[in-house]
């Protein structure tokens, strides 16, 4: 049996039909990436080999695709009788059929009974150690029916080639291979199927871990590698943008603007400086005038206690009312003049009146009021003086004395004459 030809339609990724033509006598190699359904295709090739068309296990379930839908398989395979196409549906509508030149000739059960005797029988064949999935290496393994056909195989297979290797080494030859066999298996492994230590296995093993570890270490290495080149064309790609002359004149007017900006505020910075100076000379000023003012004032006030007390000015007094009903028909009474009080600034007249009522010209308090009056008048009289009007209303030049005695503003008036007393 020979296979020329594969269709897959609804198998797991393969949601339209997909097809591997081509496949010619001796060995044939099928290449692609990983993910692109070499695996599905040998699992579609199994399935139609080993699985019913009414199986529903999970080998068969793990075809479907994740949309659903019934998977399908054909294969077109040529044999010494001529070229066949078989073809499986499960799930949906379950079909087996082989057709010979577009000609059904089994279907169904014997479709499936076909395809056993095309792989040699149920047992006895050599199908399950020439057909060996991926991921299963061991002796058993798929289902109890396919480990019990792969067994069979092995031991008829086991037997066939025990049986050649003594017809043509003859005798006990057979023995001897086997047991340098197991002591050649013995350097590699214990009895426990581990590496020996100091074996070649192990040696092996340990070169794979140092390997491993180097490689894990390049792979660092050219990963800080790759980020160091990405770091320098950023880097280079920022130096073209910085070195742009449009962005170089716009720094340059920024620096200028910078500058002037730091000119005014250095300028501003020594105004303030001269300002804060002068504000704290006038501080000082200050303080030194008001030190001196209290100076002064402390000394003044020394000097007011020191000094005698100076005379308060006399209040003038009206005179009593006097009553005119006990009076003498014929007195009249007198109204004394009118006195201007004296300033409080000037002293008080003291008691020195001549027999007129006037002081004397040549009294101290008449030539210090001279002096006062003469120590105020302008040594040279400036552009434009002219002398003192004098009033229009002067003040009554109070007569002479005639030998009567005068009337004092501070003295009481003199007592009505008294009134006769009526007759009894």
């Amino acid at each position: 049996m020979k296979i020329r030809a594969i269709t897959l339609n609804n198998v797991r990724r393969f949601t339209d039909p997909a097809q591997v033509t081509g496949i010619g006598d001796g060995i044939n190699v099928l290449s692609e990436p990983n993910e692109h359904g070499k695996s599905t295709l040998f699992d579609a090739i199994q399935a139609l080999f080993f699985k019913p068309f009414g199986s529903r296990d999970k080998e068969v379930a793990a075809l479907r695709p994740h949309a659903g839908g019934a998977p399908e398989v054909t294969i077109e395979v040529e044999t010494d009788e001529g070229r066949f196409a078989v073809h499986k549906r499960w799930f949906q509508k379950p079909l087996a059929t082989v057709h010979r030149d577009g000609r059904l000739i089994a279907q169904a059960d014997e479709a499936e009974a076909w395809i056993a005797q095309l792989l040699g029988g149920d047992a006895g064949g050599p199908s399950g150690l020439i057909w060996v999935r991926q991921g299963m290496t061991a002796l058993t393994g798929g289902s109890t029916k396919e480990e019990k056909l792969a067994l069979e195989a092995r031991r008829d297979l086991m037997t066939s080639v025990g049986a050649e290797v003594e017809a043509m080494t003859g005798g006990r030859r057979m023995d001897k291979a086997l047991a340098q066999c197991r002591d050649e298996l013995a350097q590699y492994a214990t009895g426990t199927g581990r590496p020996r230590t100091g074996g070649p296995w192990k040696e092996a093993q340990d070169q794979v871990e140092a390997l491993t570890a180097t490689r894990d270490q390049l792979a660092a290495t050219a990963r800080e590698l790759q980020d160091a080149l990405a770091e320098r064309q950023r880097a280079r790609r920022a130096l073209a943008d910085l070195e742009a002359p449009k962005v170089v004149e716009e720094r340059r007017q920024k620096l200028e603007a910078a500058r002037a900006a730091h000119a005014a505020a250095t300028r501003h910075a020594e105004e303030l400086e001269t300002l804060a100076r002068a504000v704290d000379l006038a501080r000082l000023t200050a303080e030194s005038a008001t030190s001196r003012l209290d100076s002064y004032r402390a000394v003044e006030i020394e000097q007011q206690a020191a000094a005698p007390p100076k005379p308060q000015p006399a209040k003038l007094q009206r005179p009593p009312t006097v009553s005119y009903l006990n009076a003498a028909p014929n007195w009249t009474p007198q109204r004394p003049p009118r006195q201007k009080p004296a300033p409080p600034s000037k002293p008080p007249r003291t008691n020195t009146a001549t027999p007129c009522g006037r002081a004397p010209r040549g009294t101290a308090q008449t030539v210090a009021a001279r002096l006062r009056i003469a120590s105020k008048r302008p040594k040279r009289p400036a552009a434009g003086w002219r002398p003192p009007v004098p009033p229009r209303n002067p003040a009554p030049t109070p007569p002479r004395c005639n030998g009567l005695k005068p009337f004092l503003p501070n003295s009481p008036p003199a007592a009505p004459p008294a009134m006769p007393q009526p007759r009894k």
